[in-house]
């Protein structure tokens, strides 16, 4: 079996959903290329004309075609915090085009899965994955200053930092902390991040050196304001990597996030004083920190690229079996 793999830029989501599971693939995987015969190709948030037209030539000549659906670009409502982040009306056609079309999809997220079924109901939910030869350090948490809380992520995203800004601002008074930013090179992030008040560190994202700079944070925090259906449907990763290494995490109320913590393994927080109540708690305490931490890891175990790359060889198995 030969899988081809079309993809709109090479960047983490395109590691942590593929790279990772290649060598755990008893077929010939690659990234696709021109006048190459392949039995199942990937479309992952790969749509533009020329992805639409190649799709529906590959089905036409008995190639069986899947869209990887990893960004929400079903519904358009809402505020849209993030700059560029709304897509745009031939976005959202494109997307429904390609849902289509394929045979079979693949959403990254439980809130995706249920969107994309209206356009096609060979859907099945397949998150990210984590490989853990790469993340495979675990963090000790100790009586310490100061407390890193941390954050990663695209730096156009970093204006959700804001949700929490009084909550920083009021910590910082209160506590040694650091806001701890893991993001891509560039200048946007200093825009936002100089309206809070509180200390800032950042560091440069580098996916080699990931794990070394995730280490060094000691609480991994997410907020998101959830007032489009773009943000709703983001995936577990910002805080899974972190609770990959025992970092515990306290989270805005994303769909997926809900989905895998119970409040052992991490927190889920709503207002601002639940975000004040729960950072407290983890600063305060290493042996909290540890314990959730522990949690964390364990929880992060069940999303490992080995147990992941299951669920995409029975797919490939079923489908070419139709």
């Amino acid at each position: 079996m030969k899988i081809g793999l079309r993809t709109l830029i090479r960047d983490i989501s395109y590691i942590m959903r593929f790279e990772n599971i290649r060598r755990y693939l008893p077929f010939d995987f690659e990234l696709y290329k021109e006048n190459t015969h392949y039995d199942i190709v990937i479309f992952q948030k790969a749509m533009l004309m020329e992805d639409q037209i190649l799709a529906k030539n590959l089905k036409e000549k008995g190639v069986k075609i899947i869209f990887d659906a990893n960004v929400n670009y079903y519904e358009i409502n809402g505020e849209y915090i993030s700059a560029g982040s709304k897509p745009t009306l031939e976005q959202r056609e494109a997307a429904i085009y390609m849902t289509r079309l394929a045979d079979y999809v693949i959403a990254d997220s439980i809130y995706i899965r249920d969107k994309a079924k209206k356009y096609n109901k060979n859907v099945i939910y397949i998150p990210d994955n984590i490989d853990f030869d790469h993340f495979k350090y675990v963090k000790e948490h100790k009586y310490k200053k100061p407390i890193r809380l941390m954050w990663s992520g695209y730096a156009l995203k970093s204006v959700h930092l804001l949700l929490i800004k009084e909550v920083l601002e009021k910590l910082s008074l209160k506590r040694d902390i650091i806001l701890y930013i893991i993001s891509e090179k560039g200048t946007y992030y200093k825009e936002e991040i100089r309206r809070i008040n509180c200390p800032v560190e950042w560091v440069e994202y580098n996916y080699n050196t990931f794990p070394q700079d995730l280490l060094k944070g000691d609480i991994i925090i997410s907020p998101r304001y959830l007032c489009n259906e773009y943000d709703k449907g983001h995936t577990s990763l910002k805080i899974l990597v972190g609770m990959a290494l025992y970092i515990p995490p306290v989270a805005s109320p994303q769909p997926s996030y809900v989905e895998i913590l119970d409040g052992t393994n991490g927190f889920i927080v709503e207002t601002q004083e639940e975000w004040e109540e729960f950072l407290s708690r983890l600063i305060d305490s290493p042996d909290l920190r540890n314990e959730v931490g522990f949690r964390s890891r364990k929880t992060a175990l069940k999303f490992s690229s080995e147990k992941i790359a299951k669920k995409y060889k029975k797919l490939f198995e079923d489908l070419l079996s139709q």
